[in-house]
């Protein structure tokens, strides 16, 4: 599903970061570390990262305002209400040296849904116009000829035997 894609997408995110995260965990260069993560979540799918160093002190923390998963995209997904969050240890040789956690937001999603809905609405009554007309039209066209004979019935029960009526071609053979 659309979900399991942007999680997916959220790891690979995470595993391509790591080498360049870890590397400046290790040199300590958190200036370097602030730009390379404020470029990382310029993105609007991802709502928060946070960066700690082996002794849990937070190195950077990144957070927006978060979107949860609305009712359409609950729906249609059949995900959970709960956020997405992706953690990543940094080891070297055998050491702990930090983690990071990225939490990704249904801001994407949401939207895509959203419109994914509304372009099914439309089209669907798109179809259901063309069809209620398709239907009209050819019913208009069938029962014409029952109109005289109608008229004709309703003469004969008032009692008028000597009514004629011209009938109507219908067109089909």
């Amino acid at each position: 599903s659309q979900l399991e894609v942007y999680t997916r997408i959220g790891e690979n995110l995470l595993q391509l970061t790591r080498p360049a995260v870890q590397r400046m965990l290790v040199e300590r260069d958190t200036a370097e570390l602030k730009t390379y993560m404020s470029a990382l979540s310029s993105d609007r799918a991802i709502a928060a990262i946070d960066i700690t160093d082996h002794r849990g002190i937070s190195l950077y923390n990144f957070r927006r305002d978060f979107e949860m998963a609305n009712w359409v995209t609950r729906l249609m997904t059949t995900g959970t209400d709960t956020p997405r969050t992706i953690t990543a240890d940094f080891r070297l040789a055998g050491k702990n040296r930090g983690q990071m956690q990225i939490t990704l937001s249904y801001r994407p999603l949401n939207s895509k849904v959203i419109a994914a809905l509304v372009n099914s609405l439309a089209t669907s009554t798109m179809i259901l116009l063309v069809t209620l007309g398709l239907v009209y039209s050819f019913l208009a066209r069938f029962t014409r000829p029952l109109k005289p004979l109608t008229e004709l019935a309703q003469e004969y029960a008032r009692g008028n035997w000597v009514a004629t009526d011209t009938l109507i071609e219908s067109g089909t053979k």
